[in-house]
């Protein structure tokens, strides 16, 4: 996700004043007293790999909001530790009604990590597990690597109890349909569930993140490619995936809009105005017209290596509506990549999108709807002003020129047409 500062700054945006500003404000207390702050400030400095994960969520109340849940989490990897992966989370909910303090491989909610990674990282282990990405409280993705044999890799995922094995029959039904079909791109074959645990392996997958692999020379042809890969997912017949709600995407933009405007007032008015807009030009819900989506398809879940492309992470796919997915794409390039968040690049995020879309249209052999383009576009990009709250990417001049784009993508949908692709 996108990288605004390597700052421990703690959603410096909520001041006093704030409905959530005294709690915020005595987490940061937590957080400077505690005895490894002054590392933590020495590692983001540093040549090592250091990231921040922070969140908060709300639960609405008759005028406002409530915290509902916190976290803030240091993580660090450290070659010179059989476990590589460190971190140190400080975690709140409500139900509970205090914050407490855990150390890795210890989460309150992913209780089986604990000891699976004491057992491998042990001398007597015999997994090598490299941790990819950890969110506390929700998931855990490792590489697994055997340390005797010729065993391939494999990547296992820890998740909650409510959400693993459905994730999982998931994983083996896409595997099913992709081995079914006469598509370009491969996913990860399935690879077995350990129930006790709330764990699953699967495949790890050959080829770099595209993250790592758009730049300016090879925007265009990338993106153009990945439109064709997109448009041949939407080809898949995935038995039995959920069906997607359009009521609820109504009912998430309320939402989005209140949580902006609680953190934002001032922009209240303009929010309420561009809601109006998007009310005005609802396009028709038709599940009949609904395919097979990933549910969450970006940059960092698709895979590259020579002329093989492989697509990971099916966990909320779904059966639902292609333009969508194609508008969350498209809004996720300019917080994915530090590429098009520079704004000089702005003329080249317009470019890649285009290359984007004539690929999907040239693979499906028809012209997209623009207009209905437009609705999801700003509906997606509303989702992502969202985030910036929610997980600390907010910055004054981020959120000026996503509002911004978001009213020059209002205007061309008022207009029907006029933006260049």
């Amino acid at each position: 996700m996108i990288t605004i500062s390597q700052e421990l700054a703690l959603f410096p945006f909520i001041q006093p004043g704030h409905r959530f500003y005294p709690q915020i404000e005595a987490w940061r207390a937590m957080i400077d007293e505690h005895p490894e702050y002054e590392q933590w400030c020495e590692r983001m400095s540093g040549s090592e790999r250091s990231i921040i994960h922070a969140e908060i969520k709300g639960a609405p109340t008759a005028n406002g909001w409530s915290l509902d849940q916190f976290s803030w989490s240091f993580q660090y990897w450290d070659i010179s530790q059989v476990c590589q992966f460190q971190a140190t989370t400080l975690n709140y909910t409500a139900n509970s009604g205090h914050a407490v303090w855990s150390h890795f491989p210890t989460d309150p909610c992913l209780q089986s990590v604990d000891t699976f990674f004491r057992q491998q990282c042990q001398p007597g282990g015999v997994l090598r597990c490299n941790v990819l990405r950890y969110t506390p409280l929700q998931q855990l993705t490792f590489r697994v690597s055997p340390l005797l044999g010729n065993a391939a890799l494999m990547i296992g995922k820890f998740k909650r109890h409510s959400h693993y094995a459905q994730a999982y029959e998931q994983l083996e039904s896409v595997a099913r349909s992709v081995q079914r079909s006469e598509v370009s791109f491969t996913v990860a074959a399935p690879l077995g569930v350990d129930h006790t645990r709330c764990l699953y392996f699967q495949e790890a997958k050959p080829g770099q993140q595209l993250t790592t692999l758009i730049d300016k020379e090879h925007a265009l042809s990338i993106l153009e490619r990945v439109g064709e890969v997109h448009q041949e997912l939407h080809t898949l017949d995935v038995p039995d995936a959920p069906v997607w709600q359009f009521d609820s995407m109504l009912l998430n933009l309320q939402r989005n809009i209140n949580w902006i405007s609680f953190f934002r007032p001032d922009q209240l008015r303009v929010l309420q105005a561009i809601q109006i807009l998007l009310l005005q030009h609802v396009p028709d819900a038709d599940p009949d017209s609904y395919v097979f989506c990933h549910g969450d398809f970006r940059c960092p879940q698709i895979l590259s290596l020579g002329d093989s492309w492989s697509i990971t992470d099916f966990d909320l796919g779904l059966c639902g509506d292609v333009y969508r997915e194609i508008a969350t794409f498209q809004t996720s390039l300019r917080y994915d990549l530090p590429l098009f968040q520079e704004p000089r690049n702005a003329v080249l995020y317009e470019d890649a999108s285009a290359a984007y879309l004539d690929g999907y249209q040239q693979q499906a052999g028809r012209s997209l709807d623009i207009k209905r383009l437009y609705w999801y576009r700003i509906c997606a990009e509303i989702t992502y002003l969202a985030l910036m709250f929610r997980h600390n990417w907010y910055t004054p001049g981020l959120f000026a020129e996503a509002l911004e784009h978001i009213q020059q993508l209002s205007g061309q949908l008022q207009r029907g047409s006029g933006i260049k692709w």
